[in-house]
């Protein structure tokens, strides 16, 4: 996608939202998310489950709007 959308390639994973924030104005709620992924898997053992089950239920309308904004691209 962000070849066809000619942004240039990524150097890495953050470069690669930083591309598509240009294109996509939710995606500081997808790097919030990747944030918050990379907490879960690398500190697990810290994690407060309340917290969790709160930002899933609050946030999961992310990932719909995240997928709309993607399919006005394609």
């Amino acid at each position: 996608m962000v070849k066809e959308l000619r942004l240039g390639p990524p150097s890495d994973e953050d470069d690669l939202l930083s591309l598509l924030s240009e294109k996509i104005p939710c995606i500081d709620n997808i790097k919030q998310m990747k944030s918050f992924r990379n907490l879960l898997v690398h500190q697990y053992a810290k994690i407060d489950n309340q917290l969790v089950y709160k930002i899933a239920l609050k946030d999961s309308s992310d990932f719909e709007l995240f997928i709309s904004e993607i399919k006005k691209l394609l």
